[in-house]
């Protein structure tokens, strides 16, 4: 969804970083310029290699822990913009002086009524398709079933709907 997004609001190259070759597959179906397996090469030095050396002008974390949130920084270029999404660990460790230092903005997201409405014009004009992110559709009682196989990442699914 953040590349979906980040196409929406105009970014010029998308760069995706994951360890998993199935989520990286789905974002190159998506239409990310670069996809990056964080298992078998530095994102940091992908990022700087794509970018010049100077990094991209925004990262998106979608994960929210302490390595995802160092790395966004990492590949960030001065003066640029980190935006976190990921809220996974309630507490992470960062680097204040390179934030400081690079003058790198960082803004927390969490999902609000504004955004909603957005998001749903975005969806019904068409303008993003979820449907390739979609890749079950399962009925309501496996529900308690699906969410444990993703917590204990035995599912690669990237969305699931669960229909009554």
């Amino acid at each position: 969804m953040a590349l979906l997004a980040a196409r929406l609001k105009g970014a010029g190259t998308v760069i995706v970083t994951d360890r998993s070759a199935h989520r990286l597959a789905l974002a190159r179906r998506l239409g990310a310029d670069l996809t990056v397996n964080v298992a078998e090469q530095d994102p940091v030095a992908a990022v700087r290699d794509a970018t010049g050396g100077r990094g991209a002008h925004a990262a998106i974390e979608a994960v929210g822990i302490t390595p995802t949130v160092q790395q966004a920084l990492a590949v960030t270029r001065i003066g640029g913009h980190v935006t976190w999404i990921g809220n996974s660990a309630p507490e992470v460790t960062l680097n204040m002086q390179q934030v400081v230092t690079r003058e790198i903005t960082i803004h927390g997201v969490y999902g609000f009524n504004a955004e909603f409405a957005q998001a749903i014009e975005a969806l019904g004009s068409g303008r993003i398709d979820v449907a390739p992110l979609i890749e079950r559709v399962a009925p309501l009682e496996q529900g308690p079933q699906l969410v444990h196989d993703l917590a204990k990442g035995t599912l690669e699914d990237v969305k699931v709907v669960l229909k009554p």
